[in-house]
């Protein structure tokens, strides 16, 4: 993996924390559930619209399995930053 993919997935999972965080504070999904829900939407959106790199699709299909299958109490927003942070290690 070049360090240009390795930007590219940092950058993915920072625009999942500020998507999640703008929905919190100016939506209703301030449960966990409703993270979940609102996440795997723009997840959705991201993929069918192409927003990211083809690189990020990889990122995006494994998000999607994750939230789906770690249940309606999963901390989506420390698992997004904990990748982004790794990604972002990475990408320096």
């Amino acid at each position: 993996m070049n360090r240009l993919d390795v930007e590219d997935k940092a950058h993915f999972y920072y625009c999942a924390l500020v998507a999640l965080k703008f929905a919190a504070k100016y939506q209703a999904a301030r449960s966990p559930t409703a993270h979940i829900i609102f996440l795997s939407r723009w997840l959705r959106r991201a993929s069918d619209r192409r927003l990211f790199s083809r690189g990020v699709e990889p990122e995006i299909v494994w998000l999607r399995q994750t939230i789906s299958a770690g249940g309606p109490f999963m901390n989506i927003e420390q698992l997004l930053l904990t990748v982004y942070k790794q990604a972002h290690a990475l990408a320096k």
